[in-house]
């Protein structure tokens, strides 16, 4: 949910992922667009999602290319967007608002719609997008860190 608020000013993801955190990621200036888009008489949405980050703690010294961790913060932002959908549809939430976004963009089309037309199937998604511009925050800057005891 964190990604699709437009008043949350900063999030913060860890990376990989919980069980063998490597980075901190934090993401700020975010914006989420969604486009709906109009394919043999059924709406599919695509999720774009933009943000720039900082990386914030380095747990270990295993990834020291910007362009390795910002596909990770990718990976990770599309896994818990994905996840986000699949517990929608399981309780029948529209947490990402197509509805809305169709009402707004395709207004006719929406208002033939019945009411039992949800919008929520399997392939509704199209696909999600995630641009991030990453930046090294400290003595970070693209380099290993050695720590001798």
């Amino acid at each position: 949910m964190r990604w699709l608020t437009p008043k949350n000013v900063r999030a913060s993801i860890l990376l990989p992922n919980i069980e063998n955190p490597e980075f901190i990621t934090v993401l700020e200036d975010q914006m989420v667009k969604i486009q709906p888009v109009k394919q043999n008489g059924n709406f599919r949405f695509t999720i774009l999602y933009l943000a720039n980050g900082i990386v914030s703690n380095r747990m270990r010294n295993n990834t020291i290319n910007v362009d390795a961790m910002e596909e990770f913060v990718k990976k990770g932002i599309i896994s818990e967007m994905r996840h986000l959908y699949q517990l929608g549809l399981k309780h029948e939430i529209d947490f990402f608002n197509l509805e809305h976004q169709l009402y707004r963009k395709y207004h006719s089309d929406w208002k033939k719609q019945n009411d039992q037309d949800s919008l929520l199937h399997e392939d509704s998604i199209k696909s999600f997008e995630v641009h991030i511009k990453l930046e090294h925050s400290g003595s970070f800057k693209n380099r290993k860190i050695t720590i001798k005891e």
